[in-house]
């Protein structure tokens, strides 16, 4: 006999003792009657009925309304004030404020807003002549929703964004607002000393 019938023979044998075994061991190509034990068996029909999922009934989304008031510094109402709300989301670690409505404040410097599911709220009222003003608000299920009272104070502000090279806004940036004009000409020592009298 030749090598190469010799290794034909022992690769056929091979992969018949595999085929025995996994047969016997259930792990085998199911055959006619075999219903999956590796166990033959004359009902080829057996059917498992299909079990419906139990799910839970859909919990009612309760509604509420968040109302509020912007004042100035000495209780006066501020009418024409806007007051942006925007839904706080904290998915994987970083919050994000999403706008959801706009209002301009009453007479009265009343504001309402309705039709709000449970979550957390930032509200943020601006004026031309005041410092605009946040707060965050959380809105629970079944409590009573807290009063926004949103104080503006007078006087300028100064507000921004910081971008880096890219282009891309630099969050939590540390910026400095100075007293005194200081001339990009200014040797470094006049800066300096600037600096050092904040």
């Amino acid at each position: 006999m030749s090598s190469a019938m010799k290794a034909a023979a022992l690769t056929l044998l091979i992969v018949i003792i595999g085929f025995g075994l996994m047969s016997f061991l259930g792990d085998g190509p199911e055959g006619p009657g075999d219903n999956g034990s590796g166990v033959g068996s004359s009902n080829s029909s057996t059917t498992n009925p299909v079990t419906p999922v139990n799910r839970l009934p859909e919990r009612q989304v309760l509604k509420s309304s968040i109302s509020g008031l912007v004042r100035d510094e000495g209780g006066t109402p501020l009418p024409g004030t806007t007051v942006k709300m925007l839904r706080l989301d904290g998915g994987n670690g970083v919050a994000s404020a999403v706008f959801v409505s706009e209002k301009k404040v009453a007479a009265d410097g009343t504001f309402r807003f309705d039709d709000l599911a449970a979550g957390l709220f930032r509200f943020q009222a601006a004026l031309s002549g005041y410092q605009s003003h946040k707060l965050d608000v959380s809105l629970i299920d079944g409590e009573s929703p807290p009063e926004v009272v949103l104080i503006l104070t007078s006087g300028m502000s100064i507000s921004g964004t910081v971008y880096d090279p890219l282009g891309q806004p630099v969050p939590n940036a540390q910026i400095a607002a100075f007293k005194e004009r200081v001339a990009r000409e200014a040797p470094l020592q006049k800066r300096l000393q600037v600096l050092l009298e904040l």
